[in-house]
């Protein structure tokens, strides 16, 4: 009897490790996934060559009767209305210009977010950041300019008015007495038309005695001299009448060329503001391109690639490789049936020889097909099979990049909350 306990109890002690081998899930081949982000050569514009800046447009002439006021088609406005004072790539010009590295980190450095990685040649797009902070300035002292004109003709116009409103007094204050001179003039010869006939000398009358003074006549006293000074100065008044019309002509003539100078003043201040948002604008991405010679991480992590000085690289073209900090990514394969089982949220272990201890992971992503697995693969179960992948996130610090490890999957979390 007591032979019979002790078997049991032994048969007890070597069964219960037996039976926890068997439901333990065997590991499989997992790999850290080489998460990587590129930081790329920047996207500069070509450097200026001769005949791919515009060309100015001719000048127009003054505007009429305006002395110094030019049109719309300004030399200084046509230079830049175009194109902004930027270059104009010709037919077949490159539209990027490739850079040349003038400096960059090391592989194995490990950088913050916002840290400078690497910087390339700046000395085109500094050049063109001048050239177009000049054509603004242009530009605006254009504006100015114009500005000013458009003042002086305003005030031009004002004192043109003010000489109408003058000579148009004038010219009515002279008419009306023109009016009552020639009123009266009629009268007064109306008046001394009989008169005269009666005083004029007859050929019967006699001659004076002789010795006898002769009686002088002023000529105020005469109606005839009187009648003839005031015709006279009835017709100079109205020569002088004449020529203040005439001259009020040419006050309006005058002001309508004014007015078609202050219309060609406007248009050529609105294309100089159009050319001024325009150089603004150029010079905004002149500064833009002279930022991006300097290349900084948007990430924190540990460079893993870059450049070398004095490398001339193509726009686009990798210029620094990092691996950012955080959680590894691990990916595996499972059978199908294996699959199954699984779910996001699925919690699992990672061990392996060249790492001290264990790390607690959780898988993110179940594949939704099978498909053949890399050929690089070691997994026993799928050899030469179609597979199902797995991507999983391991806990702690970064591991190395492309790492072998083992993974011991648990079961699917049965509650939403857990997943």
């Amino acid at each position: 009897m007591i032979r019979s306990s002790v078997r049991a109890v032994l048969w007890g002690v070597l069964v219960l490790p037996l039976a926890a081998c068997a439901s333990a899930a065997p590991p499989i081949a997992g790999t850290v996934q080489v998460d990587t982000v590129t930081l790329a050569a920047p996207l500069l514009p070509p450097a200026a060559a001769p005949g791919m800046l515009p060309s100015p447009a001719p000048s127009s002439a003054a505007a009429p009767g305006v002395s110094g006021v030019s049109g719309a088609s300004d030399p200084s406005v046509a230079g830049t209305a175009s194109g902004t004072g930027a270059p104009t790539a010709g037919v077949g010009a490159p539209l990027a210009a490739p850079v040349r590295v003038v400096q960059a980190v090391g592989p194995g450095t490990h950088v913050a977010v916002g840290d400078t990685v690497a910087r390339v040649d700046d000395s085109a797009v500094t050049a063109a950041l001048r050239l177009a902070r000049s054509d603004a300035a242009v530009a605006r002292s254009l504006v100015t300019s114009l500005e000013s004109r458009r003042q002086d003709v305003a005030t031009t116009r004002r004192d043109l008015t003010d000489q109408r409103a003058t000579l148009d007094a004038t010219i009515a204050q002279l008419t009306a007495t023109r009016s009552r001179l020639a009123e009266q003039l009629a009268a007064f010869r109306a008046i001394t038309a009989p008169t005269a006939r009666q005083a004029a000398p007859t050929p019967t009358s006699p001659d004076p005695p002789s010795g006898a003074a002769a009686q002088p006549r002023s000529p105020a006293a005469d109606p005839v001299t009187a009648l003839a000074a005031l015709a006279a100065g009835l017709q100079r008044l109205d020569t002088g009448l004449a020529q203040a019309r005439t001259a009020r002509a040419r006050l309006d003539a005058a002001d309508a060329r004014l007015v078609d100078a202050e219309h060609q003043l406007d248009n050529a201040t609105e294309l100089a503001r159009l050319a001024t948002d325009g150089s603004d604008a150029a010079v905004r991405l002149a500064e833009e391109a002279v930022r991006a010679t300097t290349v900084t991480t948007p990430v924190a992590g540990t460079v893993t690639h870059s450049a070398t000085v004095g490398d001339v690289l193509a726009a686009g073209a990798t210029l620094v490789d990092l691996r950012p900090d955080g959680a590894s990514t691990v990916t595996a394969w499972v059978t199908p049936a294996a699959a199954q089982d699984l779910c996001a949220g699925t919690p699992a272990t990672v061990r392996a020889d060249w790492l001290a201890g264990t790390r607690a992971a959780t898988v993110t992503v179940v594949g939704d097909r099978a498909e053949l697995p890399p050929s690089s693969y070691a997994g026993e179960d799928i050899h030469l099979t179609r597979a199902v992948a797995l991507r999983l996130t391991a806990e702690g610090d970064a591991l190395p990049a492309g790492a072998p490890l083992d993974l011991v999957l648990g079961r699917c979390p049965t509650t939403p909350k857990d997943r």
